[in-house]
């Protein structure tokens, strides 16, 4: 258990010190990603309804959808490569959630 829980203190403090490194990378890339989400709120006001409950729906889609896009993008580009389904898929595209809901949050501050 003890071991297990330094393995994984280890791989933190790894992954850590490579962000560290890369921080000017990490925000461009952040920042890339997160310019999309004005984008398909633009596409998606064509079709809702501009009231709370349209906004609440396209904020929510918009929200879901590019987590999933930027994970099916990449899981087809490993296919292509690979010809094979890219493991570890859903908890890619958890974690692409997790940074674009705390990305959201951060700009509407």
């Amino acid at each position: 258990m003890l071991k297990n829980i330094l393995k994984h203190l280890l791989i933190m403090v790894t992954v850590t010190v490579v962000i560290v490194f890369t921080m000017p990378y990490c925000k461009q890339a952040l920042q890339e990603l997160i310019k999309f989400y004005p984008v398909i709120l633009r596409h998606l006001s064509y079709v809702f309804a501009g009231g709370k409950l349209g906004m609440l729906i396209k904020e929510v889609i918009a929200i879901v959808a590019l987590p999933l896009v930027v994970s099916a993008v990449v899981s087809l580009a490993y296919y292509v490569i690979r010809r094979n389904w890219m493991p570890h898929l859903i908890n890619i595209t958890w974690i692409l959630w997790i940074i674009v809901v705390s990305s959201v949050i951060v700009l509407r501050g």
